[in-house]
């Protein structure tokens, strides 16, 4: 799932300034990684699990929660 920095502020109930800068942390502390597409193009986020820790695909997810493939950007 592709998600545009403005719906994961929205579904958080935060600014996009918030989004924006908990994105910049979650970066900097290295549990994302950040690809650049180019020119008109959204770049992508990859989220990075531990050392040792599995993911675990949710048996039903009906919105943004922590788990579940909208974690995994590439797909969209």
């Amino acid at each position: 799932m592709c998600l545009p920095v403005e719906k994961i502020a929205l579904a958080l109930n935060r600014s996009l300034s918030s989004a924006k800068n908990a994105l910049a942390e979650l970066s900097a502390a290295g549990l994302i990684e950040r690809k650049r597409r180019g020119q008109f193009l959204p770049n992508l986020i990859y989220v990075k699990l531990p050392d040792g820790q599995k993911f675990i695909l949710p048996q039903k997810d009906n919105g943004l929660s922590i788990t579940g493939v909208e974690n995994d950007l590439r797909n969209g």
